[in-house]
């Protein structure tokens, strides 16, 4: 006779959580659950969330102060803030010159290089950003860049910077329309497997509302390096490792030639 197997209700939540994870990573499981990636964030975020609730509301010995208990839970768990531009750059520098300890990726998917003349925490972002990457050889930083005519200006300027920095690749990501500042493509940051910040999601234009997210979790940030790999193994190579990779201004220019 077999036995009756009883899988308590956090239990459940855990594991339609990595299910969900699995169909992200197992190509022949991702038609079973064909959602979008951002979709599947958003949906693993929320059942986080039921999991440590439910966790915490069972202990007895929290009970008398259990909302305030799940809540802190919560904040541990996983944090996501709203930012605007000017509080992503202060905020992205802190984290980066603070708490980055193995890997930094950075990316940039307006169509116009960034201006920084009218800006001063823009200024002092690039200046300082530079710099560090410059001075911390133990740090690898990968910088993806959108294929325009206007960034391939300024990646010419970042990599008479770099080069020859072993610790910093950089490439351009050819998207189809040249000339949009809105694209689907979401402006990934990540400092190792703690912290991501999506950068002008829905609004690549300067704004003073806030568009930008700043994500406190392990779990995301698993995730979105993987979708910041897909695009990087698909864009063109400029810096490897501090190495000029000649043919990949060619290719670039090519492409954003074709599309006048």
């Amino acid at each position: 006779m077999m036995k009756k197997i009883i899988i308590s209700p956090a239990s459940g939540i855990f594991l339609i959580q990595i299910a969900i994870i699995l169909t992200s990573v197992i190509p022949g499981l991702k038609q079973l659950f064909p959602a979008s990636d951002l979709l599947k964030v958003e949906i693993l975020v929320l059942l986080s969330f039921l999991y440590v609730a439910f966790i915490f509301s069972h202990r007895s010995d929290m009970m008398s102060e259990n909302l305030n208990e799940v809540k802190v839970a919560l904040q541990k768990h996983t944090r996501i803030e709203l930012l605007s531009e000017e509080e992503f750059y202060d905020k992205f520098l802190f984290y980066v010159t603070n708490h980055a300890v193995n890997n930094v990726d950075i990316s940039y998917m307006d169509i116009h290089k960034p201006r920084t003349s009218k800006k001063s925490y823009k200024k002092e972002y690039y200046e300082k950003i530079t710099e560090f990457i410059k001075s911390n050889s133990r740090i690898t930083f990968r910088r993806l860049i959108r294929n325009t005519e206007d960034n391939l200006k300024w990646v010419r300027e970042i990599v008479e910077q770099l080069k020859g920095c072993g610790n910093f690749s950089l490439r351009v990501y050819d998207h189809a329309d040249k000339d949009s500042r809105e694209i689907a493509t979401v402006s990934v940051q990540r400092i190792d497997n703690n912290f991501t910040f999506l950068v002008a999601l829905g609004e690549q234009r300067p704004i003073e509302a806030k568009r930008d997210v700043f994500i406190q979790s392990e779990e995301l940030a698993r995730i979105f390096v993987r979708y910041y790999n897909q695009i990087w193994n698909s864009s063109i190579r400029i810096l490897e490792d501090g190495e000029i990779i000649e043919s990949g201004f060619g290719e670039a220019e090519k492409k954003t030639d074709e599309s006048k």
